[in-house]
């Protein structure tokens, strides 16, 4: 298992420019989420062949129903997170967010959560098996998905930047906030570990990545967010063992590249679960914060 992504979240298969059946199968997912981006994970499945096409088949039935929007409830319910207490206008007066500023960030923050939480859970369902759980399938096997209404975007999101679209001083914070929680042992280069999606899609405001840095300072140098995150995937990892007992996946058909990428994304406390950390606690601190009116 390594700790950092087995791919670059950066250049991976970008969702805009997708074609073909790749094309297809994003808006699949997007409509079976009800969000209107695809987060990395499945753009990098994009990436090798079949890997995309024989997962999202596998993981489909799971969007037959309401199951994943109420094991997400689950998940965040038992996880319990040790978050920190925080204050823009005690901590960083400075900040300069206006109301429109904070919408959008808490609009892209909402959104990446619900993506990368059921992420974490359906591919945690879908290497349950593999791990030599035995999968008693007692309900009967859902139905493959039913036609979906035509996605109603959460909000108008600011586009996500390219590398070079960011200019420096923004990627710096970019670079500092995306270390928090991850483990030095998995640095991919001499700037750091893969940036996940999330802290490109919030260079759009570097003085706020630049106050979640410094406010999640202490639970990182106290070792909190690795112990909330390996919290995570445990409970995610006993979540998808539930999910894979009410459906019947067929994993048969995903490639051994898919089944190793998708392994350590969710076993791996530094991979999804620390964004699934740090985006819940995110949430947590402007849904508190009287300037997010």
């Amino acid at each position: 298992m390594t700790s950092d992504f087995e791919y670059d979240p950066v250049t991976v298969t970008d969702e805009s420019t997708a074609t073909g059946r790749t094309a297809e199968i994003f808006e699949e997912i997007r409509q079976a989420m009800n969000l209107p981006l695809v987060t990395s994970i499945w753009r990098a499945l994009a990436s090798w062949d079949n890997c995309l096409e024989e997962t999202w088949q596998a993981v489909k039935p799971i969007y037959s129903s309401d199951l994943p929007t109420k094991k997400l409830e689950q998940f965040v319910e038992q996880t319990n997170l040790s978050n920190p207490i925080l204050s823009f206008e005690k901590n960083h007066s400075d900040i300069n967010l206006n109301g429109d500023d904070i919408r959008q960030i808490k609009s892209i923050i909402e959104t990446y959560n619900k993506s990368n939480g059921l992420n974490f859970l359906t591919l945690a369902a879908l290497i349950s098996p593999l791990k030599g759980i035995q999968s008693t399938n007692y309900y009967s096997k859902i139905k493959d998905p039913k036609p979906l209404a035509k996605l109603k975007p959460l909000a108008n999101l600011k586009p996500l930047l390219s590398r070079q679209a960011i200019e420096s001083g923004a990627w710096a914070m970019v670079e500092q906030a995306n270390r928090l929680g991850s483990d030095n042992r998995g640095k991919r280069s001499s700037s750091g570990p893969h940036v996940a999606t999330l802290w490109r899609h919030l260079a759009h405001w570097p003085n706020f990545l630049r106050a979640v840095h410094t406010s999640y300072l202490p639970n990182q140098v106290s070792g909190q967010i690795k112990r909330d995150s390996q919290k995570a995937v445990e409970t995610a990892s006993v979540i998808g063992q539930e999910i894979n007992n009410i459906v019947s996946l067929k994993v048969n058909r995903v490639p051994l590249k898919a089944i190793n990428v998708i392994t350590s994304y969710v076993t791996s406390p530094q991979q999804v679960a620390r964004m699934v950390v740090l985006g819940i606690g995110m949430n947590d601190w402007l849904n508190d914060n009287k300037r997010t009116q």
